[in-house]
């Protein structure tokens, strides 16, 4: 029987480095956009996708993969939790 996950009720606090890149987020977010929007042709995007890790699965087409980077391999669970969402 598959265990079921809860919220964690983690105490620790949040690092006080932030590794975070919203340029990079925010960057792939308009890309995405623009390409919605048919002002980027499918292989510049596909491109731009691949080398930003967002992966297509070649079983089908309603799911992807995205690579996630964790510098410094730190990661707490609460951003666990905002992955999982």
């Amino acid at each position: 029987m598959a265990q079921q996950l809860r919220p964690s009720k983690s105490t620790s606090k949040k690092s006080n480095v932030d590794w975070s890149r919203r340029e990079e987020s925010d960057n792939f977010a308009r890309m995405v956009k623009l390409y919605r929007q048919g002002k980027i042709d499918h292989d510049s995007f596909r491109r731009f996708r691949l080398q930003h890790g967002a992966y297509g699965t070649r079983m089908t087409d309603d799911y992807a993969m995205v690579r996630i980077k964790i510098p410094a391999g730190q990661i707490y669970p609460y951003q666990l939790e905002k992955i999982a969402q």
